[in-house]
């Protein structure tokens, strides 16, 4: 079954459904996402959430849609709810707040059971749409350094290829002064270890 475009409904790029344990597999509900290259975020189980009157509630797992076009609540119906078994067409407002609800981030949900974070499984990179801007310049500068990098150009190149260069490069843009500054600090190294050379060569001639 695919997404078409013929539905007229309300429209958006981010939604999110629900799979629960006994109605849907989480596992075609992954060989779906993976097979139709739908980018998307699918929670730990939730297993310890209880309703208002203390009961608990069924387990079941939260998948957050995050489509490059949009799509209509009727596509995801058609495809997640009537097609997979899931539960739920829920248009997202906050893309931010939908992807910390997945594990119940305390600042958003102190009240409620924690799920560990590090179980999150993401699909078709859409990690990088909630990418940590200040890990991605630790790692550019640590390989600057470890490398010894002395050029902008072979900082690109090291990101030419890779899959989520975009986010890089947008990193790169933004913290320019930083990384000149340790590419310019690699090549003073290298010209006073020249310049040490010179000065022991000169030494050694004195004598």
């Amino acid at each position: 079954m695919s997404l078409t475009n013929s539905d007229k409904d309300v429209r958006s790029c981010v939604w999110s459904t629900i799979s629960y344990l006994d109605s849907s597999s989480i596992i075609d509900i992954s060989d779906a996402l993976k097979s139709h290259f739908i980018p998307a975020v699918i929670s730990p189980l939730h297993c310890k959430d209880v309703n208002d009157d203390g009961t608990p509630k069924k387990p079941h797992f939260h998948i957050l849609l995050l489509f490059k076009n949009q799509k209509s609540r009727s596509q995801i119906r058609e495809f997640f709810v009537d097609g997979l078994g899931c539960v739920g067409a829920e248009k997202i407002f906050s893309k931010q707040g939908a992807f910390e609800y997945l594990w119940h981030a305390n600042e958003l949900s102190p009240n409620k059971p924690q799920y560990d974070k590090s179980q999150l499984r993401f699909f078709n990179c859409c990690e990088y749409d909630f990418y940590d801007s200040d890990e991605l310049l630790l790692h550019i500068l640590n390989n600057i350094y470890e490398t010894h990098k002395k050029s902008l150009s072979s900082v690109l190149w090291e990101y030419e290829n890779n899959i989520n260069r975009k986010y890089y490069l947008k990193v790169i843009k933004s913290n320019a002064y930083l990384i000149n500054t340790a590419l310019r600090e690699n090549r003073q190294s290298d010209y006073d270890l020249l310049s040490s050379k010179f000065v022991k060569i000169d030494d050694d001639n004195d004598l």
